[in-house]
């Protein structure tokens, strides 16, 4: 859900021309749009060292996604590759805790946290610099 604001900018000046959508060396791409953290929530059993309780099997912990506006700037390197960083809003993500094998409640929310990812990627445009089709992979 990425746009190119750049692109946006000038699409009206280039309907008459495909190579004003040409990256070169040195140019900068700014896009916005709704980017995703998703934790890998994966946990062993649980213990409760304050009341005694041993790891129990089927207790787990649970992280939700989070999604927020996200920013980012590219710089090319050359007509098909580029550098990315992202600038977001801060993720924030409940933590909850299954305890239900220990005949507690269903989940209880134990924590919270909130972040900024420091994100930053490498861009490859494989079609080539003169289409004003783009698509990319990012690693």
């Amino acid at each position: 859900m990425k746009k190119t604001l750049v692109s946006l900018a000038v699409a009206s000046a280039a309907l008459t021309s495909a190579h004003t959508f040409a990256y070169e060396p040195g140019d900068f791409i700014v896009r916005a749009g709704a980017v995703t953290v998703a934790p890998d929530a994966d946990s062993d059993p649980i213990a409760i060292p304050a009341l005694g309780v041993p790891p129990v099997n089927g207790t787990s912990v649970d992280v939700d996604n989070n999604t927020q506006l996200g920013l980012t700037l590219t710089y090319m390197l050359s007509s098909s590759l580029g550098v990315e960083v992202l600038a977001a809003t801060p993720f924030t993500h409940n933590i909850t805790a299954d305890l239900s094998p220990l005949g507690l409640s269903r989940s209880a929310q134990v924590g919270e946290t909130t972040h900024l990812p420091p994100t930053v990627s490498a861009m490859w445009y494989p079609m080539g610099s003169a289409d004003t089709f783009k698509p990319y992979l990012g690693a």
